[in-house]
């Protein structure tokens, strides 16, 4: 059995499954409820989340331009940033792959192989999970909440981070059995985690702001960090889930099933807010191409 192929398969079904709960959700949305919030400076804000959104990608640009670095002993960094950059938005296309496909043009202008681009590309999903895993760990240590989900699976701080917990160790384990652990455990990889953990934070920010920036929500310090663990684990079901672009459908879903108990905010603005991030983080993924361009005409 095809192992990979059944995984994409199940990623499918639960994307499509998703799909269906966010439209079920918005057919019942109450279209005055927004009316009352709505004007145009709507969508200056928007513009303004998604020019921040793409320049928060120039973090995991620098993280992977370091991973080059390590992996082939050289130092394409500029080339490096702008192919990262120019590459982003192919994450929408079929097949959820196109991204690390396309970094491979790196190799025409630099001797690196594309064994070594691969290996790159493997080592920012590792850093990628070990960075939100550590975040998502800490958040569990100390945040206390207890959200129900379909009122019949609780999900509680124990639980999570025994979920987490069990998820890094694995992460650890495969570490060690590729042999990966003097490639990624050294003072350039911590600076890798703290590019790769901005990013996340960043993007964790600008999900959370569109609360208060659209619907004049504010935050206590408890469900401020709650917040952003939420999108932390958002994040980090939509990167794994296979057959989901960008996360399209899951990182939705999580927010609608588990903001509502926590801020105690109606489910419809929650899923109006996760389709407004939805198309602000669309639009700065787009807008990286223009940041992309900046990087071969400046070098």
């Amino acid at each position: 059995m095809n192992f990979k192929r059944v995984s994409t398969y199940i990623g499918r079904v639960v994307v499509a499954l998703c799909l269906i709960y966010i439209f079920i959700t918005l057919k019942d949305l109450d279209f005055s409820k927004l009316i009352e919030f709505y004007d145009i400076s709507w969508i200056f804000k928007a513009l303004f989340l998604s020019t921040l959104f793409c320049f928060i990608y120039l973090f995991n640009a620098s993280a992977w331009a370091d991973m080059i670095e390590i992996v082939s002993n050289k130092d394409p960094r500029s080339d490096a940033k702008r192919v990262y950059l120019k590459t982003v938005i192919y994450k929408y296309l079929p097949g959820n792959i196109f991204h690390f496909l396309g970094r491979h043009s790196l190799s025409k202008d630099h001797n690196i192989s594309h064994k070594e681009i691969l290996m790159a590309n493997s080592f920012e999903i590792i850093m990628l999970l070990f960075s939100v895993l550590f975040w998502l760990m800490i958040g569990s240590l100390f945040f206390e909440f207890k959200i129900d989900i379909f009122s019949y699976i609780t999900l509680d701080q124990n639980k999570l981070l025994m979920i987490f917990l069990s998820i890094f160790v694995t992460l650890g384990i495969f570490i060690y059995y590729k042999g990966y652990q003097k490639s990624l455990f050294n003072l350039k990889t911590i600076n890798i985690f703290f590019k790769n953990s901005l990013f996340l934070l960043g993007s964790s920010l600008i999900f959370i702001s569109i609360f208060t920036l659209f619907f004049n929500y504010h935050y206590s310090v408890v469900s401020f960090f709650n917040m952003i663990f939420i999108a932390l684990i958002a994040w980090l079901l939509g990167f794994v889930i296979p057959g989901a672009p960008g996360g399209i459908g899951i990182r939705e879903s999580i927010y609608i099933l588990m903001v509502p108990p926590l801020l105690g905010v109606d489910v419809q603005i929650v899923t109006v807010v996760a389709l407004i991030y939805r198309v602000i983080t669309i639009v700065g993924e787009s807008m990286t191409l223009v940041l992309a361009k900046i990087f071969e005409d400046k070098y």
